[in-house]
């Protein structure tokens, strides 16, 4: 009997042994809350809007919280497309100002430094460094000044113009097989001046 009993309590143990562990839940899908651009600059008066598009994955809802109440920002949809509005109040005081505005779903944040001029002179540029495939393409670099500036690039394969909104900078094709490098240049009347950095593959 004995023995029945130990060969009874071997088999029970077996088959426990062999039972397989439980699966492990499955895990929650990463959250993503992205900025295609992460910082803006605003003019020290009646600034116009600005609006960057958010990047959004596994991310159902998402609050937007300021550091400052002088800088204001909304949810809004253009083209189909969530965008971020941002708006600042006129900046009364002599230098520049800084804030971030935030993002946050229930893991995920993001986080947009917003910069608006005083009444001193200041120039901001965004971005200072800017990169080309070798087919070439065109860029956009932000200039938000209360200054008038100059705009100069020695290389012939670099094309700069001025717009509203800053520069519209065109580089040609690279037909060399060599990776090449340019500056572009941003002068003022006074101390202030800027360089961007152009390079291709």
């Amino acid at each position: 009997m004995k023995k029945y009993l130990y060969v009874l309590l071997a088999a029970v143990l077996v088959c426990f042994s062999c039972t397989p562990p439980a699966p492990e839940p499955p895990a929650e899908p990463e959250e993503i809350i992205a900025l295609v651009t992460e910082s803006l600059s605003f003019a020290a008066v009646d600034a116009e809007p600005q609006e960057v598009e958010v990047v959004l994955q596994n991310c159902v809802e998402w609050n937007i919280s300021s550091l400052d109440e002088w800088a204001k920002a909304e949810k809004t949809i253009v083209d189909d497309v969530i965008m971020l509005r941002v708006s600042v109040e006129n900046n009364t005081a002599e230098e520049p100002r800084t804030t971030t505005i935030y993002l946050s779903g229930q893991t995920a944040e993001a986080e947009l430094t917003v910069t608006q001029l005083g009444f001193a002179p200041a120039m901001v540029v965004e971005p200072k460094e800017l990169s080309f495939e070798a087919k070439g393409g065109e860029a956009a670099v932000a200039v938000t000044t209360n200054l008038e500036y100059d705009v100069d690039c020695s290389a012939e394969w670099v094309s700069v113009t001025t717009s509203e909104n800053g520069l519209n900078v065109v580089v040609a094709e690279n037909t060399t097989l060599v990776e090449r490098e340019a500056t572009i240049s941003i002068t003022t009347d006074y101390s202030l001046s800027a360089r961007i950095t152009v390079s291709q593959e």
